[in-house]
């Protein structure tokens, strides 16, 4: 293989025409050679966006790549990943990966017999404030127990999109919102705390028609260096609260915000002081960075064809507190039920 990855995209939605297509256009050591979506007319109409000749509503019609991306809900992804996996092309799947921890051990099985690189967009992995906020942390709380809250919640208005909408089928979104927003909250909040083991302890959720609004859990964790660590999980759309990232051992807190560009609050409850660390870009590029970061990141892994690194980069401990969060519940993802 060359320095230059060959590479399609399947699923034509609003995340691969805003950010996926036109950043493989422009990064360097990428040919983006075709799309695909089961809507041949929306296939080709970002095609032509981007200049690209080739488009198909099925992916055992695409020529052959060295790498995909795959942009589709997740409740689809297992098919298109044992197609994929059967093609012998590398994946680069939007987040989450699968919807329950057993199909994404069988995905991870299926690329590790045959050699092949995967990864997932979680980009928040590389927001400036996730970076900094994981080296403040491994140097201020080094070994020492941490307490993790992690917090999104917004009222659920009006959304304004069709019935069709991707997220009112519990089969297609893998079941609602913890999937959907609480998946890039989890793995920011495992990032920045450094966890290599998690169970989940106990869940509740509040579900109508196979749709999870809110999930509260619990979550128990060790770091890297053998400490150990308590997470504190909130996903809502039924209330409004603060949405964040706390990060807390003794007296000392570190607050991270989950919208890039936004700056870190260190505090010392005992002394009553309080530290602000602006960011030194302003969202727009931060969000824009890290969504280059994660493509040009899996090229490297491609070239260097780094397939050992896939439980990670599909963030695998991120669906095991899923998973665990639907069984605890008494639920799974429809998707994922048999």
């Amino acid at each position: 293989m060359t320095d230059t990855v060959k590479i399609g995209v399947i699923g034509c939605g609003e995340i691969a025409e805003q950010w996926h297509l036109p950043l493989l256009k422009r990064l360097p050591g990428f040919d983006l050679r075709w799309t695909c979506d089961r809507d041949l007319a929306r296939a080709r109409g970002c095609a032509g966006l981007f200049g690209i000749s080739d488009s198909f509503d099925s992916v055992m019609d695409c020529p052959e790549v060295d790498a995909v991306v795959v942009a589709t809900p997740v409740g689809s992804r297992l098919q298109l990943l044992d197609a994929i996996t059967a093609r012998r092309w590398d994946a680069f799947c939007e987040k989450p990966f699968a919807p329950s921890l057993s199909q994404h051990e069988a995905i991870l099985a299926m690329a590790g017999s045959a050699g092949l690189v995967l990864g997932c967009g979680y980009m928040r992995r590389f927001y400036w404030a996730t970076g900094t906020a994981k080296n403040l942390v491994a140097t201020l709380f080094d070994g020492k127990s941490l307490d993790v809250v992690m917090c999104d919640s917004q009222r659920l208005c009006r959304s304004g999109h069709r019935g069709d909408w991707y997220l009112g089928d519990p089969g297609a979104s893998g079941g609602g919102f913890l999937m959907e927003t609480g998946s890039h909250l989890i793995d920011q909040a495992l990032a920045v705390a450094g966890a290599s083991e998690v169970k989940v302890q106990a869940a509740r959720q509040v579900v109508r028609n196979g749709i999870d609004y809110e999930t509260a859990a619990e979550v128990r964790g060790l770091g890297g260096n053998g400490g150990e660590m308590a997470f504190q999980l909130l996903v809502s759309r039924l209330r409004e609260m603060w949405s964040g990232i706390a990060v807390s051992s003794g007296s000392n807190c570190l607050e991270v915000p989950l919208i890039p560009g936004a700056p870190l609050i260190l505090t010392n409850r005992a002394n009553a002081t309080r530290c602000q660390i602006d960011a030194p870009l302003r969202g727009a590029l931060d969000l824009a960075g890290a969504y280059s970061e994660q493509l040009t990141r899996f090229r490297r892994r491609v070239l260097d064809r780094d397939h050992a690194s896939n439980d990670r980069e599909t963030g695998l401990l991120t669906t095991t507190i899923l998973s665990g969060c639907y069984q605890q519940a008494g639920s799974q993802p429809v998707s994922a039920r048999a």
